[in-house]
């Protein structure tokens, strides 16, 4: 067996093949990342033995190239994570340069741990996205406050203080309304040549283009701060130049974000009343409950629980991060940090913890999608059957559900993760039955027909969507097309409860929204220690929401 171990740096590469006890093969050599002399490098690996592996350390992305190029010519590679390393005793690989004796080093290590070796597969496409996009999430916030600064400071040297006359909130695309005015009149001299009135009318048409609200006031205070101001920079082609350069790359950061935000904004809603009112894992526990009062207990014991998701699952992932850079899938983050960092002792508890988690959720999903089968479908199209007859369809509707996932299991890698997996599912499925839930407690007039249609055509475009997103919405992120899909299923069902008639009177009590229940609850429950009403909790909860979220912002 022989190991070419590579120290990767920008740009370049440091080259070192060695067999065991400590054999040079090919002794240390630089390769540039071009594509000529990266393919020379493959056709270097590929004439040595057949059982020939490449080891290198993940370097942030100066690696990628390379693993790719070796990996798409059938050659073995493998990433390693730079802690593995100097824990091996082989000691810290230095980063400034590339390093002969580094590249030696890596070759000995894999050498030493030849059978754990875990071969490299080049990221997904949809994965290099997400990681870019959140790159740039980060760059947006940065840079926005960076140009921000900056544009005001080149307003000091052209119109001192224009930014401190618009009080104006910021519009829902990103722009602001001092940014777009000082782009446009972005010298004292553009304004004070002008008369007053001139100002003026100019102002009252540039605010109705841009869709800002008009003000004489305003007119007149932007036209006396022109007048009385000192500048420093001549109105010139090169300062205006410097100046509108500043303001378009500060509004094209702007607009960037405001689209990433109304993703969260839009989309995250709909998911959180999927997943705490219409999950049926969580709602079959709601209604196992001794009592409505306790049903609610519970609800908000699981809000306060998921908080702690924040530590157990978001920081360890911020860690890990750090800890494991060379990790090729982000659902391998938990498995190694538990492997890697925690003793044998507690292990062996962590496997068995995460064992019966896994047990106990498949076993409610199993029971609650083979009860809504069988008493919500089943039951209706055989109204005369046995109790016994009904367990047994549950038991089969169970092993069919079993089946359907095992064979759908493999198209989950095409999504990078089973969190992005998740969450771009939950995206397709839970606007209808959101719509449908919405209508259905505030809106007397919606039957069961419109119900049934708008889940049914919310799950024909959610299949539609499966396959065909990318044509139909091109790169808009998943979370900016629920809103759509609870529009469209809200349609339907309006649509179609039109064509039926009204449902009975009887039906809607206790299941619609109804003002008076809500206030005689509230004169209720003032007469309750507060630690005994359930609405000092959710204020309680509410309350820590909103600390955490400043907090971690």
């Amino acid at each position: 067996m022989t190991v070419v171990g590579i120290d990767v740096s920008k740009g370049k590469s440091m080259v070192a093949a060695m067999k065991p006890g400590g054999e040079l093969v090919a002794a240390p050599y630089e390769v540039r990342h071009s594509d000529i002399e990266l393919s020379h490098l493959a056709l270097d690996v590929l004439c040595m033995e057949p059982d020939t592996r490449v080891v290198m350390e993940a370097t942030g992305r100066y690696h990628e190239p390379v693993a790719a190029l070796l990996h798409s010519e059938g050659i073995f590679v493998s990433i390693l994570n730079p802690l593995l390393i100097k824990q091996s005793g082989a000691g810290s690989l230095r980063k400034v340069k590339s390093d002969p004796k580094d590249a030696l080093k890596i070759a000995k290590y894999g050498l030493d741990n030849w059978s754990t070796l875990r071969e490299y597969t080049p990221m997904e496409a949809i994965r290099q996205q997400l990681k870019l996009c959140a790159r740039q999430c980060d760059l947006y916030n940065k840079n926005i406050v960076m140009l921000t600064n900056n544009l005001i400071s080149l307003s000091d040297k052209t119109f001192p203080g224009v930014n401190e006359l618009f009080s104006s909130p910021e519009k829902a695309d990103g722009h602001l309304k001092w940014v777009d005015f000082y782009r446009s009149f972005w010298h004292c001299d553009c304004i004070n040549r002008m008369s007053p009135d001139a100002f003026e009318e100019r102002y009252k048409k540039w605010c109705k283009r841009k869709g800002y609200h008009f003000s004489t006031d305003a007119a007149d205070a932007l036209y006396a701060a022109s007048c009385g101001s000192y500048t420093t920079l001549p109105r010139d082609n090169n300062a205006k130049l410097l100046v509108t350069v500043a303001a378009d790359q500060l509004i094209a950061l702007r607009e960037n974000q405001s689209k990433l935000e109304a993703g969260l904004i839009v989309g995250m809603p709909v998911l959180g009343i999927y997943f705490w009112a219409n999950n049926q894992t969580l709602v079959q526990r709601v209604l196992s409950s001794k009592s409505v009062d306790e049903g609610r207990k519970g609800v908000l014991f699981t809000g306060f629980l998921t908080m702690l998701t924040l530590f157990i699952i978001a920081i360890p992932g911020v860690i890990a991060r750090h800890l494991f850079p060379g990790l090729e899938k982000p659902d391998m983050v938990y498995p190694n940090m538990v492997l890697q960092l925690i003793p044998v002792g507690l292990l062996g508890i962590m496997l068995a913890a995460l064992l019966s988690a896994l047990t106990s959720t498949l076993s409610a999903i199993l029971n609650s999608t083979s009860t809504l089968f069988t008493m919500d479908f089943y039951a209706q199209y055989n109204k005369n059957a046995s109790s016994q007859k009904l367990v047994i369809i549950g038991k089969i509707t169970s092993c069919v559900i079993i089946v359907a996932a095992a064979l759908w299991a493999p198209q989950i890698g095409k999504f990078g993760s089973l969190l992005k997996y998740y969450q771009e599912m939950l995206s397709y499925i839970a606007p209808p039955v959101v719509a449908a839930f919405l209508l259905g407690v505030f809106n007397k007039r919606v039957n069961g027909n419109g119900a049934f249609a708008g889940l049914l055509s919310g799950l024909a475009i959610a299949v539609v969507m499966l396959f065909y997103k990318n044509e139909i919405f091109g790169d808009m992120h998943f979370l900016l097309i629920v809103p759509f899909l609870l529009a469209v299923s809200g349609i339907v069902i309006y649509l179609v409860s039109m064509c039926y008639s009204k449902p009975v009177a009887e039906k809607l009590v206790d299941t619609t929204f109804s003002m008076s229940e809500l206030k005689a609850e509230f004169r209720a429950n003032r007469a309750l220690v507060w630690y005994k009403n359930y609405h000092s909790w959710a204020i309680v909860l509410l309350v820590l929401s909103v600390l955490i979220w400043i907090i971690f912002s």
